[in-house]
């Protein structure tokens, strides 16, 4: 199967696109000027994280309005991660059975699945070291490190 295909605006803030491999007729949708609400229906963590991570993302134009249903999906599995976490945190990460046997709790097996699946979610936003390695944004007047406006750093 190979590596997951990294968005073409990763690899123009990478350096790594090439012409030969970007299609002319790309579809490139507008990056969003400000950043929208989180839908009403999310859960506590997941708008939490669509608070924190929202305006870094569009500030380096990472997210358009296509992208919006995937960033809902991601943030809505970092609230899974969380709260399945938090579970194990609570109950320990095994029970034991009527029978007396000791057995992994479900959230721990639900922790690491959505763990997967965040990972996954995270590189396509470019939200993980790997995906941002090497990325450079022209941010006003001074030069700054997809890293650096992901931690909070702004042109001011």
């Amino acid at each position: 199967m190979g590596r997951p295909r990294k968005p073409t605006k990763l690899h123009l803030l990478h350096g790594t696109d090439r012409a030969d491999r970007i299609k002319e007729n790309e579809p490139e949708p507008d990056p969003l000027d400000e950043v929208p609400s989180p839908p009403h229906w999310l859960d506590y963590y997941a708008k939490k994280e669509w608070e924190r991570s929202a305006p870094r993302l569009v500030e380096i134009g990472l997210l358009t309005e296509v992208d919006l249903s995937m960033y809902t999906i991601y943030c809505q599995t970092f609230a899974r991660v969380i709260r399945a976490e938090k579970a194990i945190m609570e109950n320990g990460m095994y029970f034991e059975t009527p029978n007396g046997h000791m057995q992994t709790r479900p959230e721990v097996t639900i922790a690491r699945d959505e763990k997967k699946l965040l990972a996954q979610y995270a590189n396509r936003f470019g939200l993980d070291p790997s995906s941002r390695n090497g990325i450079g944004v022209d941010v006003g007047n001074k030069k700054l490190t997809a890293e650096e406006i992901l931690d909070g750093a702004s042109r001011n």
